[in-house]
């Protein structure tokens, strides 16, 4: 299938409004990374907060500070899982662009040799072109040149034949002369008579 000069500009346009999306998207996804490890470094240091109150405040009963860990614990839990998919999602975010960017110049470079092409193959017509247009100049100077000679030559025979007929026709009048002379005439007399 031939590829136009369009069809892989429109191809590029595509790629690169997807690319753009996907580069916006990526950015979200690295700031709410961002914000989720804030988070988790919050919490972290609330944990350290709570530790160090707990040891100060010894009357809390045991039950409570218990449960406040263990539901501390299931929300980092979540934050961290939360983490591992928004990374498992970023970098196949990258492995499409990665295969957006390789189609992209496979089809810039099958369009470099497709004009390449096109321009060898304009200059090659435009050499067969000027090639043709000389040969075509050739005959016609070539016909101008026969037509001029076929009618030289064409004059030249109208001419030989009108002198051959004026000629025979003297002819044939001088014979008819040379022979009424011949009649008429005396005869020679140092001639030996027929």
């Amino acid at each position: 299938m031939a590829l136009t000069f369009q069809d892989v500009l429109n191809d590029a346009k595509k790629l690169s409004n997807r690319l753009r999306e996907r580069e916006s998207a990526a950015d979200v996804l690295v700031s709410q990374v961002q914000s989720i490890c804030q988070e988790v470094q919050a919490m972290k240091q609330y944990n350290e907060d709570i530790a160090q109150l707990n040891d100060l405040a010894s009357e809390r009963p045991r039950m409570a500070l218990v449960a406040g860990i263990q539901q501390e614990n299931k929300h980092i839990m979540d934050l961290q899982q939360e983490n591992r998919d928004l990374k498992i999602a970023l970098e196949e975010q990258q492995n499409a662009i990665d295969l957006i960017m390789s189609k992209y110049r496979q089809h810039v470079s099958k369009l470099m040799q497709c004009q390449k092409y096109d321009q060898q193959l304009l200059k090659s017509m435009d050499t067969n072109t000027k090639a043709l247009e000389n040969a075509t100049e050739k005959m016609n100077e070539m016909k101008l040149v026969m037509r001029k000679a076929v009618s030289m030559d064409e004059d030249a025979i109208t001419r030989e034949e009108e002198l051959i007929s004026r000629l025979w026709t003297e002819n044939k009048g001088l014979r008819e002369t040379l022979q009424i002379a011949h009649r008429f005439s005396l005869p020679d007399p140092d001639e030996e008579p027929k």
